[in-house]
């Protein structure tokens, strides 16, 4: 008579301090992959019966990078911002993604305000942001464009160059490959 080997369950609370590092390869094609340390109570199972393999719980992220590369043209650093997190509810690629990350910049915005304004023309600060959201298993990707010392009336004249997600697309690519708007 063969006996079979007896199945064990797996049930573990987990506690992960801020020493720990997180690598998710976000796109393997492009080598697109973040980089954080974070903190986070999880509970893994495992039933082998069901094979069954579930994670839960929420990883907070304090501090990493998401290295960002495009097309084999771009590659850059982005800081990870504070409040991003990495949620998971079950299936361990179903988690959500709440994360964005910042480039900075200094570069003109003479191409957007044109050359007569003084101030257009010497080298502002600029916020490149990169955020992902969805699950990890489909991770939507959406930029934005921050210039954060440009007065209220500049900010109303940049605002309606980044209306569409298309034209924001366009303007950020420009940023991180030229250093400097599309005019």
């Amino acid at each position: 008579k063969v006996r079979r080997p007896a199945e064990l369950n797996v049930d573990v609370m987990l506690n992960v301090g801020t020493n720990t590092q997180l690598k998710l390869i976000i796109d393997p094609a492009t080598d697109n992959v973040l980089l954080a340390r974070g903190m986070a109570d999880m509970n893994i199972t495992y039933n082998p019966r069901k094979d069954d393999f579930a994670i839960r719980g929420d990883y907070h992220i304090t501090d990493g990078v998401y290295n960002f590369n495009f097309q084999n043209i771009i590659s850059k650093q982005f800081t990870i911002n504070q409040g991003s997190y990495i949620r998971w509810n079950g299936s361990p690629m179903d988690a959500a993604i709440d994360v964005s990350a910042t480039y900075k910049l200094k570069t003109s915005l003479a191409p957007l305000l044109g050359n007569d304004k003084t101030t257009a023309r010497s080298s502002t600060p600029v916020e490149c942001i990169i955020n992902l959201s969805n699950r990890l298993s489909s991770i939507d990707l959406s930029f934005d464009i921050n210039v954060p010392t440009a007065n209220p009336e500049y900010q109303n004249i940049l605002s309606s160059y980044f209306s569409s997600q298309e034209m924001m697309a366009t303007q950020f690519v420009y940023l991180l490959a030229l250093g400097g708007f599309y005019s």
